[in-house]
């Protein structure tokens, strides 16, 4: 399915998923439905992490991420980094870029982060911020080429 940018979303290629709350559901997010969701279940707090391994790396230029009928869930404060086929460690978005691109989405219940084509083997999202009562909520993660 092309974007409208010229961007196809791509099914990812054999993947794993991993989150360091709620890792039973975290396949929720990669399921083609921004219907259901992974969630934490349990207040944001720091150090909590997502991540996708691909089995063999995907050549990518862009993620979706969806919040779907959560956005309150968006976390409060956000990393993404990427590793390279190479084993390179690459920081598509900081913590300190994140209430920037925030502000730029206004807010919606997506974000989509485009960047030069990379063989990337691994994609690695961390939740720093913290808030007393909503979790922390992925209802999809795309990928683009």
């Amino acid at each position: 399915r092309e974007d409208g940018d010229g961007r196809l979303e791509i099914k990812p290629p054999r993947h794993e998923v991993s989150a360091s709350f709620s890792p039973d559901r975290a396949a929720l997010a990669m399921d083609g439905d921004s219907g259901t969701r992974w969630a934490s279940a349990h207040p944001q707090e720091g150090g909590m992490e997502f991540t996708v391994r691909f089995e063999t790396a995907a050549t990518l230029r862009g993620i979706e991420y969806d919040m779907g009928r959560w956005a309150h869930d968006y976390p409060r404060a956000l990393s993404i980094d990427l590793e390279l086929a190479s084993g390179e460690i690459r920081h598509l978005l900081k913590t300190d870029e994140y209430q920037a691109v925030r502000y730029f989405t206004q807010y919606e219940g997506q974000v989509r982060f485009v960047f030069n084509p990379l063989e990337i083997k691994k994609v690695i999202m961390r939740q720093s911020g913290s808030h007393p009562v909503f979790d922390w909520s992925i209802a999809e993660l795309r990928f683009y080429r």
